[in-house]
């Protein structure tokens, strides 16, 4: 169970990204785009553009000026946005993805958008308008993305039986010598060390996970989203255990934690899913860290 949940869903007003500053020797050229939305091209490829059902993969950031106010490389997620044609939508469009369907991966620019004074003060913004870098990563079609996504959830099964035998294990007594303890109370098993860098503190890390309270009931997990969870390690934007146990592990690593309630929810619990003193159980695995 986390603290705070990632969410990768790009609403006009609030997409919060960061830009890796590859443009930056590259030379700006003012346009609007056939909405009427002003932007700053920074790059331009002539690449192939994603086609409606495509799904776009970006990052960027938001800034006030020359002030970066947020982005999606420090908070770990890497929007993204499947075009829909216009005429079948229903919605207005966003000025991102105005913007986002005349680029190519590889593509950087800024998308200037003004704000009113109610929108500039909530914000908490000096400028009148928000200056928002997109730097276009890759394109997924409807086709790849579905099976991506279907092989997430087919996994599902196969790692919720896997933690219903570690569980029954743990509480018998029967793990042996492969579950260790730290310091701190938290109970781990690493099934696979991994092959990669270790996880540090300030990593950008994307785990997959699948939590179980100690008689096998399921709270929440990744597997069934179809997606990892991104988060900040050691920033305290997740469980105490969690910011431990993904610590121990490499790159490709996969462990199950069991997690003491000081680690997690405390004895206050987390109702209505985590009762007060509850021991959690995660499976975890750590796909990449940066």
């Amino acid at each position: 169970m986390i603290s705070h949940q990632m969410t990768r869903l790009l609403l006009p007003a609030v997409i919060f990204c960061l830009y890796a500053g590859t443009a930056a020797a590259q030379s700006s050229l003012r346009s609007v785009s056939p909405e009427g939305i002003p932007f700053i091209w920074h790059k331009q490829t002539t690449a192939a553009k994603a086609k409606d059902g495509d799904y776009l993969y970006f990052h960027g950031y938001v800034k006030d000026g020359d002030k970066v106010m947020r982005s999606s490389r420090d908070e770990g997620a890497e929007p993204v946005l499947q075009l829909q044609a216009p005429d079948q939508t229903g919605l207005e469009m966003s000025p991102v993805e105005s913007v986002l369907r005349l680029m190519a991966p590889g593509d950087s620019a800024t998308v200037l958008i003004p704000l009113d004074a109610e929108r500039k003060q909530a914000m908490g913004f000096m400028s009148d308008t928000m200056n928002f870098v997109v730097v276009f990563m890759r394109i997924e079609t409807k086709e790849e993305h579905e099976l991506a996504i279907k092989k997430i959830l087919e996994r599902e099964a196969e790692v919720a039986a896997n933690i219903q035998a570690i569980a029954k294990q743990f509480t018998s007594g029967k793990l042996g010598d492969k579950l260790k303890t730290t310091a701190s109370g938290l109970k781990y098993v690493i099934h696979e060390q991994g092959t990669g860098p270790q996880a540090t503190a300030g990593n950008i890390v994307n785990v997959h996970y699948y939590g179980t309270l100690e008689n096998g009931t399921m709270f929440d997990n990744s597997f069934s989203r179809g997606e990892p969870l991104a988060f900040s390690l050691g920033a305290g934007q997740v469980i105490p255990g969690w910011d431990e146990g993904i610590a121990l592990l490499k790159i490709g690593g996969k462990a199950t934690l069991f997690i003491p309630a000081a680690l997690a929810y405390g004895e206050e619990g987390s109702p209505p899913d985590i009762p007060a003193g509850a021991l959690l159980i995660f499976y975890v695995e750590l796909l990449s860290a940066r």
